[in-house]
């Protein structure tokens, strides 16, 4: 009944801790439940019916705070998707009235192209795109006491498309790298016609919102999750654009 009571608790904090937010759909709100469930029972991995220590108690509230934190950005990205949607279906159908009107369509511009690290540049980090992997699900898991934020499933008919990165601390010191503030973005186009934009996940390695401290000369991998359709898995060509504090790069592959 404690362990119950403890989950039901956190998931409350994480999911009415931060308002104003946008209203997360049915399947977010279960997937930010379980994800308060694991933080919980992260802190011991042979969870036992027992009072918590202040030590303890004081590291929880540490983690509910950067929980309850992470959760109003990840909404807060959300909004941001929701109304560059909108903006991008209005600019379309005034393209598309003016061309109606016999007005000639403006040439485009050529495609400037630029390297991962000119797109996200963080002081004394290096980043580089490491590979793509098509799954059903992620993370795979094994073990029985491994723990993970959250496990993302494609839909039916659908495939995760995971893009990866190598983040590496380059100076001699613990630091940390901090991509949560910059409000990064990303959109792919999978063999030339197949679009689709990074999903907004509470993944602890996501790319788009990682925050993470590194040793000096040491390495971490993240990654930028996608979902398309299963008959685009066969993937011929790989096209990818960040867009990193309001700025749109595409990147070099």
């Amino acid at each position: 009944m404690k362990k119950a009571m403890i989950t039901v608790g956190v998931a409350a904090l994480l999911l009415t801790g931060c308002g104003g937010g946008v209203e997360l759909s049915e399947e977010d709100t279960v997937r930010v439940a379980q994800y308060a469930a694991d933080l919980v029972l992260k802190y011991d991995s042979n969870y036992k019916e027992r009072l918590l220590t202040l030590e303890e108690q004081e590291e929880a509230k540490e983690k509910l705070r950067q929980a309850a934190e992470r959760d109003a950005k990840l909404q807060e990205l959300l909004e941001q998707k929701n109304n560059v949607k909108t903006e991008s279906e209005s600019e379309k159908k005034e393209t598309g009235d003016s061309n109606e009107n016999g007005e000639s369509a403006q040439q485009e511009e050529p495609v400037v192209m630029y390297a991962l690290n000119d797109a996200v540049k963080v002081e004394g980090f290096s980043f580089k795109d490491s590979g793509y992997e098509i799954v059903d699900k992620y993370p795979e898991v094994s073990g029985e006491n491994e723990t993970v934020s959250m496990e993302l499933s494609a839909t039916t008919g659908k495939k995760l498309l995971l893009v990866k990165y190598v983040v590496t601390n380059t100076t001699d010191t613990k630091a940390e790298c901090n991509l949560f503030d910059k409000n990064i973005s990303a959109q792919v186009t999978v063999n030339g016609s197949v679009k689709a934009d990074s999903m907004v996940t509470m993944l602890l390695n996501d790319f788009s919102t990682l925050k993470t401290e590194i040793e000096p000369g040491a390495s971490y991998e993240a990654v930028l999750v996608f979902e398309i359709p299963e008959e685009a898995a066969n993937i011929t060509t790989l096209g990818m654009s960040l867009t990193v504090d309001g700025n749109t790069y595409n990147i070099q592959q």
